[in-house]
């Protein structure tokens, strides 16, 4: 995931190389004034490219103003672009709708005085270090964010996996529980099965033994009227001594 981040951030370094090998001349407007200057178009957000013009002119200690729209630095010297006083104007504004949005620059240095000279070439090399510098902030700012998902995403996948853990444990459990319950099964199916046997031996017992009970009983009868018979004999017998 590191490698892929770097990789990342080296693509937006080769980004704004590319974009800087885009820079178009043009002639700069400012109100009445017009001096030959640069335009650039870049992807990244206008927010992160005027931090980035900001930062850069802080650090040159320069004071800035606007005019007509653009970032001026008026009567100073811009290192950068030449050793005597100058007037730096910068332009950046957005353009186009919604996704298709893309940030322009603008810029162009005039001399004080007619008799000073500026060099194209070091306002066009001040440009591309804007441009530069704006494809490392956003480089900055995206690794920034992609650290953030990373360590959002091992926390998901830390509490996942330790769900995923929880769920096998549950299902080898219960798994287990099963088969224990299949082998409570198959014994208890083999008592059953034990038990009809049984029962089917002593339903035949039974049959049998109300087959005899029939002609037990009918013998019991048989000998009840022949006790019977026999008492009246002995009743009739005992009257006579009498």
């Amino acid at each position: 995931m590191m490698k892929k981040l770097i990789l990342l951030t080296l693509s937006f370094l080769m980004l704004a190389g590319l974009q800087a090998q885009n820079i178009q001349d043009s002639v700069i407007k400012i109100g009445v004034q017009a001096a030959n200057g640069f335009i650039a178009t870049l992807p990244q957000d206008v927010k992160t490219v005027q931090n980035t013009l900001n930062q850069k002119l802080k650090d040159a200690k320069l004071k800035t103003t606007k005019v007509e729209g653009y970032t001026a630095c008026l009567e100073q010297v811009v290192p950068e672009i030449a050793t005597v006083p100058v007037n730096l104007y910068v332009k950046i504004e957005e353009q186009g709708r919604r996704s298709e949005k893309v940030t322009v620059i603008s810029i162009c240095a005039m001399p004080m005085n007619v008799s000073d000279h500026i060099s194209e070439s070091y306002v066009r090399r001040y440009l591309e270090e804007i441009i530069k510098q704006a494809g490392r902030e956003e480089a900055i700012e995206m690794l920034a964010q992609e650290e953030k998902n990373l360590k959002k995403a091992q926390k998901d996948y830390k509490s996942a996996n330790s769900d995923l853990e929880k769920l096998n444990k549950n299902i080898n459990s219960d798994q287990d529980k099963i088969a224990s319950n299949q082998k409570d099964i198959e014994k208890l199916q083999s008592k059953i099965k034990d038990l009809e046997e049984k029962n089917q031996k002593l339903e035949s017992n039974v049959t049998k033994n109300n087959e005899k009970k029939a002609d037990a009983e009918k013998r019991t009868t048989e000998l009840q009227s022949t006790i019977q018979e026999i008492e009246k004999k002995i009743e009739t017998y005992r009257a006579r001594i009498q």
